[in-house]
């Protein structure tokens, strides 16, 4: 908006011609003073323990790594870092037997993370990130699995053959206050919480193949989803609770496709040779994680809603270093920095460049040639406040 001058035509007067206005008499106001009120009773301030400006917002995802023939381990990076995250975890004797450890699942402050560890049965145990302890969950002489942490971090649904067929269970944190939600001649498997807490997720055979079931966290109102001559697995829960993406084998190799959480608007998100499973939400709902096996072997890969491909997860990780190295180097060194800066500031980058080549290295070496004849899938993913 511009603004213009206007011009005013003023008519001049001599000192003597001036004229004031009469005086008048103010109106009478009248002035009310609030009541008086005793002072406020003064409370306890209680110090503050942590100031939310300092925290800090990241993700992790946490996976099963084959190291070994049939010898599967947990691993866990931080997303924002791309460094892996210290997990501890306890193996019993082998004896020449096989161990696996699979099927992590975080809790949703991403302090702990429940997992299944094959020996003789598999058994679900339960890790801690803050002080470095693992916690053996179920005790018993058949197959527990498929660990499911509540959103209010209280209860973890799994399946179990307990019953002869698999059923859903509940129980709590501590691993006691058992809760069997099913109860057929079926298999029922795959837990998947909704983001309210109040209805489940599940894959079952009870009506003669798998199909994708809800349930009311209880265990009424049973409803299936898909209804679908194929089979149809793996439900996974969007953030915002109005979809569930699943795995399916109705395009006659294993796919992942999405649906509201009424069973209608299904929708194909892959589509390739290979066998594409286990999809797993970004916290933000954007991208879905899953595991393929079209490098070859299985490992995981990245799918951004909207996108056609989706990307070899690792090898993003392994480009993000790169862009990273790329910007510190242009934020760096000016042209009128003095001596002493220009030897510092190189100091930094070879020591950035040296980080670099060093993680580079572990992502070629870990992710991105070890995979063509080791497995990692099963993935979880958390955003937490650190």
């Amino acid at each position: 908006m511009s603004l213009s001058l206007i011009s005013i035509p003023v008519q001049s007067q001599t000192l003597d011609q001036l004229t004031l206005p009469p005086l008048s008499t103010p109106p009478m106001v009248q002035l009310t003073l609030p009541p008086l009120v005793p002072p406020p009773v003064e409370q306890e301030v209680k110090p503050i323990t942590e100031k939310p400006n300092n925290l800090i917002i990241s993700e992790k995802i946490i996976f099963s790594q084959e190291f070994s023939s049939n010898v599967f381990l947990i691993r866990a990076i931080n997303k924002n870092t791309w460094q892996e995250e210290k997990l501890f975890t306890t193996l019993p004797d082998q004896q020449n037997k096989p161990v696996t450890m699979w099927e992590p699942s975080w809790a949703p402050d991403g302090k702990k993370a429940a997992y299944v560890l094959w020996y003789i049965t598999g058994e679900i145990y339960l890790m801690s990130l803050d002080d470095q302890t693992t916690t053996r969950l179920t005790d018993n002489d058949f197959d527990d699995k498929n660990p499911a942490w509540s959103p209010d971090g209280t209860q973890i649904a799994f399946s179990t053959n307990r019953d002869d067929n698999y059923e859903i269970y509940l129980m709590d944190k501590e691993g006691n206050n058992l809760v069997r939600l099913t109860e057929n001649g079926f298999d029922d498997g795959d837990p998947c919480w909704s983001p309210d807490g109040t209805k489940i997720a599940f894959t079952s055979h009870r009506d003669g193949n798998n199909d994708i079931f809800t349930m009311n966290a209880d265990g009424s109102n049973f409803r299936n989803l898909t209804r679908h001559s194929a089979d149809d697995i793996d439900p996974a829960w969007s953030p915002n609770g109005t979809q569930i993406a699943f795995s399916t084998n109705r395009d006659d190799n294993y796919e992942i496709y999405l649906m509201d959480t009424r069973g209608t608007n299904q929708q194909k998100l892959t589509d390739n040779p290979s066998l594409d499973t286990e999809p797993c939400w970004s916290p933000d709902g954007k991208q879905i994680l899953f595991t393929s096996d079209r490098s070859g072997t299985s490992n995981l890969y990245l799918l951004t809603l909207g996108q056609e491909y989706a990307e070899p997860f690792f090898l993003k990780g392994y480009m993000t270093q790169v862009e990273y190295f790329l910007k510190y180097l242009s934020d760096t060194a000016q042209p009128d920095d003095n001596v002493p800066n220009i030897i510092l500031t190189f100091q930094q980058i070879l020591t950035s460049a040296t980080n670099l080549i060093t993680q580079l290295t572990t992502y070629q070496l870990e992710f991105i040639e070890k995979p063509k004849y080791l497995i990692i899938w099963q993935a979880d993913w958390v955003r937490v406040k650190e």
